[in-house]
């Protein structure tokens, strides 16, 4: 039986498991059932665990597509790792040996919020639902069922005064090192993942929150649950990612772009902190609601007009 055939007898197997209601009567999973229902857009991927196989995705379906713009075919064989921002994938390998060696772990069963990557390298936030499944193949089976958080969720609801204003969300590690961001981050600001990353996903700019928004140097801010909620008035500056943003990387249509939106903006910043595999990963993810741009930025013409070959472009203010 190839992988495949095999895969798709494992997740007919956690159907039926889903649609009993003793089952889900059992687990207190009829919630669950229904938020990652089969017509909800959900993703569905089944994972191996065996010695010598940890986190290979051996089946996905179409709805990849539209979560992290992935064809199903393309993550098939691949580690679940890539699906993920360079701090996690780091650890997640242990935290499935270890699952594989003591059968213990507190995510399965449960609903939870999710930092996945998607293919261009944009951070998306979504919830996961994990079970282990055995298998006297594979050993162990994971099957993950995933959902992009949608409009209405309190995760992504701002403060009633900026009830109509989008969330822009920055993920960082507890010394303020950026490791990703959501897609309007490159519509609003300029941020781009290979200005920050490389190919592997690593920083290569070593750029900080603290560099971008200066108010991050105020301990308050870190320190008050309240204030972290609520946000602070602050402002955030693109030039130092303007500086290092790599000239070869930006078509003429981003070029454009770069010059039209590069600046620095009044902004609204508030925080949340996340802990991953029993506090071994903390992450804090920065909400950024934009208000208002005060400049442009002088750094964003000068890369322009050095890819161009000439003059930087400029416009009136």
């Amino acid at each position: 039986m190839n992988n495949e055939n095999e895969a798709e007898e494992i997740m007919a197997r956690v159907r039926t498991h889903l649609e009993s209601a003793n089952n889900m009567h059992k687990l207190n999973y009829l919630n669950e059932d229904k938020f990652f229902g089969y017509n909800t857009g959900t993703v569905i991927i089944t994972i191996t665990v065996t010695p010598r196989d940890i986190g290979n995705i051996c089946n996905c379906n179409f709805e990849i597509a539209k979560f992290l713009g992935y064809h199903h075919k393309e993550v098939i064989g691949k580690n679940v790792r890539t699906l993920m921002p360079k701090i996690l994938q780091d650890n997640h390998d242990s935290f499935l040996q270890n699952y594989f060696e003591t059968a213990k772990a507190k995510i399965l069963e449960q609903k939870r919020l999710i930092v996945a990557k998607d293919k261009d390298g944009y951070l998306v936030i979504g919830n996961v639902l994990v079970k282990a499944i055995p298998n006297l193949k594979r050993n162990l089976t994971f099957v993950g069922f995933l959902r992009k958080l949608d409009d209405h969720d309190p995760f992504l609801q701002p403060p009633s005064q900026y009830s109509r204003l989008d969330y822009h969300i920055m993920l960082t590690d507890t010394e303020g090192q950026i490791y990703g961001f959501t897609r309007n981050c490159w519509e609003t600001f300029g941020f781009k993942p290979p200005f920050f990353f490389n190919q592997f996903g690593d920083p290569e700019q070593q750029i900080r929150m603290e560099f971008i928004v200066k108010s991050l140097k105020d301990a308050s801010f870190l320190q008050t649950p309240e204030i972290r909620k609520e946000g602070v008035f602050c402002s955030l500056d693109t030039g130092v990612v303007m500086e290092n943003a790599p000239r070869e990387l930006l078509s003429k249509d981003e070029q454009e772009l770069m010059l039209n939106i590069s600046g620095s903006y009044n902004i609204n910043l508030q925080l949340e902190e996340l802990s991953f595999w029993n506090g071994r990963i903390n992450l804090r993810i920065f909400k950024i609601i934009k208000h208002s741009r005060i400049i442009r930025s002088q750094n964003a013409f000068d890369v322009v007009g050095g890819m161009a070959g000439g003059p930087a472009l400029s416009f009136d203010s």
